[in-house]
């Protein structure tokens, strides 16, 4: 197996195990790891645009759309008009989710916190430097292409 290969497998696994642990640590929740990922943006923000959160998330419109639906039913958010131009439509999180989920982003703390007492700091600081080093590997990433392109 190349590196590159091993490095894609580790990070699909990664993924599913902390969806699978973040699926398990709000399971009371009653709601999916994407629709917690759209909570939590909007636990941070007052309100945003359907289109500002398919940028922000990385999943297209219409899937935004079918996530903002499962939570609106649930009653966790709300659709509201601008009060400039009422063809504009904001998401924010309802009353109710806030005073159900106030403390959403102490949980979402809480999960990693819960799984890295459970190791050594030497271990947990090598698990830092290797997500440093990876993330600083992608950051360069444009002008590693780059200058590859340039090479052939």
């Amino acid at each position: 197996m190349t590196d590159s290969t091993k490095i894609m497998e580790l990070l699909k696994d990664i993924n599913a195990l902390m969806d699978k642990g973040l699926k398990n640590h709000f399971s009371n929740a009653g709601i999916t790891v994407t629709q917690l990922a759209v909570v939590n943006i909007l636990s941070k923000r007052d309100r945003i645009k359907c289109n500002e959160l398919s940028d922000e998330l990385k999943i297209t419109p219409a899937a935004v759309s079918l996530i903002i639906n499962r939570l609106e039913l649930k009653g966790l958010i709300e659709r509201v008009r601008s009060d400039e131009d009422k063809r504009v439509v904001y998401i924010r999180l309802s009353d109710k989710f806030r005073v159900t989920h106030s403390d959403l982003d102490n949980n979402l703390n809480g999960f990693l916190a819960l799984l890295l007492r459970t190791r050594k700091e030497e271990e947990v600081q090598k698990i830092f430097e290797g997500l440093d080093l990876l993330k600083n590997l992608l950051e360069s990433s444009e002008n590693i292409i780059a200058d590859h392109i340039k090479m052939n």
